[in-house]
C-alpha cells in the first residue's frame, strides 16, 4: 500500500499502539517517536506521518502544539520531499483549520510552502481500518501519488531482485561486506564490525576458504545450534578463537599481543605489550610482557593452601582467605575482578589441555627482557618460551588501552603519621 516508512509521533505510545500493530502485521516498516526526530538523526525515505496534535500531554491543543507539528515536518522535509500527513487527537474536531494552521506557520518559519500532503484530520480514537480507506482514496483523488508510489515499488522489488542475484553470485563475500557497511551506518559497535571485515579480508580471499567459512557465519547470523552432535560452548570457543586470535607461522618475529607460553610449565602464559609501530619502526630494545596464568577449570577445592589452585593463590586472598570456588568462577566469567586483571578466553586446545582454556593477565606483573634479533632484524621469542598464538584487534588495542590507563594512572603517596602531625602541630601554632 504504501512503499517507503511510516513515521507515528506520539507522547503516548499505547494511544497508537494498535494502529502501529496493524500497521506492522500488514509488512509496513513503522517507525514510532514520542517527539520531533533530532535533526541529524531523522528517519529516511519517511511517505506517511501519522502525527498527535497534542504532543505536550496537555488534554488540549495549543499554538506550542503546533510549533512541535511544524517542526516534525521541517526534519523530515529535510530528507524527503514527497509524503503524506494524517494529523489526530481527541481535542480538535475533524476540519480543516488545523491543516491550515500548521501550512501557515510552516510558511512563517521557513518563508516556503510545505510539500506535505494532508490527509483528513481525526478526531476521537485513531482507527487503522478509516485511515487506510483515507489513504486509498487519497491515491484515488491524486493520481500523481499513485504513481509516484508505483514507481518505488518497482524500484524497490529491482533492488532486492538485484542484491539477491549478486548475493547468489559473490556467496557469503559479498553478504559479509554488505553487513559490515550496514553495521557501519547503523553505528552497531566497532567490535561487530571489525570481526566481520577481519574475517572477510583474512578467511574469504579463495572460493575454497568461503566454502568453509560459509557455515559458521550462517550459523552466527541464524543464531542456529551446531548441528553435528557438538556442544554449544565448544562450538562457541571455536568461532570466539576465529574472531579472536591469530595463527601466527612458528618462524615469524615477535609481535605486539603475541601470547607466549613457558615451555616446562604449563600454566604460566604472557602476552607481549610493545606497541606495534615499535617493531615496525625496529626500536625495540627491551621486550615488556605481562605474565599471565591459564587454566581450563576451576575445581572444588578446602581453604588449606596445598589444595587450593594456582589460579585461585594467584588472584589472591579476599579479606586474608581463599575465596569460595564459585564465587571466583562467577567473579571471572562476569569480569568482576580486580581492575589490574585481565582476562582472554577460548583460546585454541595446547598440551596439557584436552579442550580450549582460558589466561588471566596480570598488569602489574610485567617483566622485561633483552630483545634478540634474527638476520632479518626481527625479534625473536625469548629464549625458553614459545608463541601460542597472536590476539587480533579490536581485543589488542583494548588491552593496551587497560594496560596504559593502569600503568600510568596518577597515584598519591601516604605521609607518615608523624610527619602529618608535625605539620598539624606547625599549622596550629603559627594561626
Amino acid at each position: 500500500m504504501i512503499p517507503g516508512n511510516i513515521l507515528v509521533v506520539d507522547n503516548e505510545y499505547k494511544d497508537v499502539e494498535t494502529v502501529i500493530s496493524a500497521f506492522e502485521k500488514n509488512g509496513l516498516p513503522v517507525i514510532y517517536l514520542a517527539s520531533a526526530p533530532e535533526e541529524k538523526k531523522c528517519p529516511v525515505n519517511i511517505r506517511l506521518i501519522i502525527l498527535d496534535l497534542d504532543l505536550d500531554g496537555c488534554g488540549s491543543v495549543t499554538d506550542e502544539d503546533i510549533l512541535q507539528a511544524v517542526l516534525v515536518l521541517k526534519r523530515v522535509e529535510s530528507r524527503t520531499k514527497f509524503y503524506s500527513v494524517a494529523l489526530w487527537s481527541r481535542y480538535v474536531r475533524e476540519n480543516e483549520e488545523w491543516i491550515e494552521k500548521i501550512k501557515q506557520k510552516y510558511r512563517d518559519e521557513t518563508g516556503i510552502e510545505s510539500s506535505a500532503n494532508f490527509l483528513r484530520p481525526y478526531g476521537k480514537e485513531l482507527d487503522q481500518e478509516r485511515l487506510l480507506k483515507e489513504i486509498e482514496k487519497n491515491i484515488d483523488d491524486n493520481p500523481h501519488i499513485g504513481t509516484v508510489f508505483e514507481l518505488e515499488r518497482i524500484v524497490e522489488n529491482a533492488m532486492d531482485n538485484a542484491v539477491t542475484d549478486i548475493a547468489d553470485a559473490g556467496g557469503i563475500a559479498v553478504i559479509l561486506r554488505s553487513i559490515s557497511k550496514e553495521i557501519g551506518k547503523a553505528g552497531t559497535p566497532r567490535q561487530l564490525s571489525d570481526l566481520f571485515n577481519k574475517i572477510l579480508m583474512r578467511y574469504s580471499s579463495t572460493e575454497g576458504q568461503v566454502k568453509v567459512l560459509e557455515p559458521m557465519i550462517n550459523k552466527v547470523l541464524r543464531k542456529q545450534l551446531p548441528d553435528n552432535g557438538e556442544s554449544i560452548l565448544k562450538w562457541y570457543a571455536k568461532f570466539h578463537n576465529l574472531q579472536s586470535y591469530f595463527k601466527v607461522d612458528k618462524d615469524e618475529p615477535l609481535w605486539t599481543g603475541d601470547i607466549i607460553k613457558k615451555k616446562n610449565l604449563d600454566d604460566q602464559f604472557a602476552v607481549v605489550l610493545n606497541p606495534a609501530c615499535d617493531f615496525a619502526q625496529n626500536k625495540v630494545k627491551i621486550i615488556q610482557i605481562a605474565q599471565a596464568k591459564g587454566f581450563k577449570s576451576i575445581s572444588h577445592y578446602n581453604l588449606e593452601n596445598s589444595q587450593v589452585p594456582p589460579i585461585i593463590k594467584w588472584i589472591g586472598k579476599k579479606n586474608g582467605k581463599y575465596r569460595k570456588q564459585s564465587e571466583v568462577v562467577e567473579d571471572i566469567m562476569k569480569g568482576r575482578l580486580p581492575k589490574n586483571f585481565y582476562i582472554l578466553y577460548f583460546l585454541e586446545p595446547i598440551p596439557p589441555y584436552d579442550s580450549y582454556f582460558h589466561i588471566l593477565i596480570d598488569l602489574t606483573n610485567i617483566k622485561s627482557m633483552e630483545a634478540k634479533f634474527d638476520a632479518q632484524g626481527g625479534v625473536k621469542i625469548p629464549p625458553g618460551w614459545k608463541r601460542v598464538c597472536r590476539l587480533d584487534t579490536p581485543f589488542v588495542p583494548d588491552l593496551l588501552q587497560r594496560y596504559a590507563s593502569f600503568a600510568s594512572r596518577v597515584g598519591t603517596p601516604d605521609i607518615p603519621e608523624e610527619i602529618r602531625k608535625e605539620e598539624i602541630n606547625r599549622i596550629k601554632s603559627t594561626a
